[in-house]
């Protein structure tokens, strides 16, 4: 994202460059000639990602969690449309204009959008596996989601400012600063968010948690940051070597002494357009409906295989004080009486019963000696009387093992209750 120069701050020097991507931009919004097909192509592409995603959403009911994929793939289609028509119309008129800081500012503010959507999916597995968790679920979401918005507040003023012709040289100088603070602050949360996902991954391992569906959605994760990563390196290389600020200064002098990754068109479409559409189809081939249940409230069981439906975990304190002290160092929580719930889950009693459901404890009142809150899903050695418990979900129906046995898990099928699915029919 390059603005050429205002018609006469450059003389042209690029019929001695000897580079063909150099024209006569005298008269040019762009550095090099726009290439026409390439936004067609992108265009095509991103819209067609973004009715899968959507269909994916309302086939799975995922919503919540990758919207912000649906939103992206309209932004990045309206950015390589308005593309299109630059690339047709880029001399320096008021229209041109417009649709250039439109485009710019469309393509420019996807990715750390895409990070959020990867934090909400980071979340949520923390969510699947509340043991392991190095903290909150729900605060992986609003503290990186907050550093998401002061990077995007400073992503939209940074490139507004940018690709701007009419601004002054101290807001051109004001641009670059924010776009190159914004970049360096994403590659800090970049980092924090590895971070903080291997140092969920090593615990998972103690606790010899190794289900595909944590490792299938944890190397999704860090596939997606990489690319993200790897766009934002070139963003920040990019405006780094575009020295000095002040246009006007650097266009009188010779183009193609500018650094390679400004005056070529072909950076720009492989390392932000291609990579944020191997990025936006990555999350349509791995869509998390494929390891993560649409309700937060199940969780992975600690023998890592049973799934279980627990009370979910919850924060008392209030949205305000959540963002400005995530871990709890100055506002703790009350600690509440008992065991957290996933210590409770009846795994390991005398009597490992198959009923979905409750509060109660002991065979033919629950799903496991002692009472647990949640639900419970597995088939003890002799499972053959249906009993019906009154759970903290309503009724639900399931077998009673009135002996001892090895522990067998049944695998849920659905989140829909009927006669159907005895294994995980949420009742009520």
């Amino acid at each position: 994202m390059v603005l050429a120069p205002p018609p006469g701050t450059y003389q042209n020097h690029g019929a001695s460059s000897g580079s063909s991507d150099l024209f006569d931009s005298t008269r040019s919004l762009y550095i090099y000639e726009p290439k026409k097909v390439a936004p067609i192509v992108f265009t095509v592409m991103f819209i067609l990602s973004g009715i899968f995603h959507f269909w994916q959403c309302y086939r799975y009911k995922f919503f919540k969690v990758m919207f912000l994929h649906i939103v992206c793939c309209l932004m990045f289609t309206a950015g390589f449309a308005l593309r299109i028509y630059a690339s047709h119309n880029y001399t320096f008129t008021t229209e041109n204009i417009n649709v250039y800081i439109a485009s710019t500012c469309l393509i420019y503010m996807c990715p750390p959008l895409l990070e959020l959507a990867n934090y909400h999916v980071l979340g949520r597995i923390l969510y699947y596996i509340p043991y392991c968790s190095p903290l909150h679920p729900g605060r992986v979401l609003t503290t990186f989601g907050l550093l998401s918005a002061v990077v995007e507040a400073m992503n939209a003023i940074g490139v507004a400012y940018l690709a701007s012709p009419k601004v002054s040289e101290t807001k051109s100088e004001l641009g670059h600063a924010l776009t190159k603070a914004s970049l360096i602050v994403q590659l800090a949360v970049i980092a924090a968010f590895c971070a903080l996902a291997i140092l969920f991954q090593r615990r998972c391992a103690r606790h010899g948690i190794s289900s595909r569906k944590v490792t299938t959605g944890l190397v999704t994760l860090y596939t997606s940051m990489f690319l993200i990563l790897g766009r934002c390196v070139y963003r920040t290389v990019e405006h780094f070597a575009f020295t000095p600020t002040a246009p006007g200064a650097q266009w009188r002098t010779d183009p193609a002494d500018l650094n390679p990754i400004i005056k070529h068109e072909w950076f720009f479409y492989v390392f932000e357009a291609a990579l944020m559409l191997t990025n936006s189809t990555l999350w349509n081939g791995s869509h998390p409906h494929r390891y993560l249940p649409a309700d937060y409230n199940i969780y992975l069981a600690r023998d890592g295989v049973s799934e279980m439906v627990g009370p979910g975990w919850e924060d008392d304190r209030s949205f305000f004080i959540t963002l400005l002290d995530p871990f709890g160092w100055i506002w703790k929580t009350e600690k509440k009486a008992g065991r957290p719930f996933w210590e409770t889950d009846g795994v390991g009693g005398k009597y490992e019963g198959a009923a979905y459901g409750g509060s109660g404890g002991g065979a033919g009142a629950g799903a496991g000696a002692g009472g647990f809150e949640g639900g419970y899903i597995g088939r003890g050695e002799e499972a053959d009387r249906m009993v019906e418990v009154e759970g903290m979900y309503g009724p639900a129906r399931g077998r009673e093992s009135m002996v001892e046995g090895p522990y067998v898990p049944m695998p849920p099928k659905s989140e829909e209750a009927g006669d159907g699915h005895p294994l995980l029919a949420r009742g009520g």
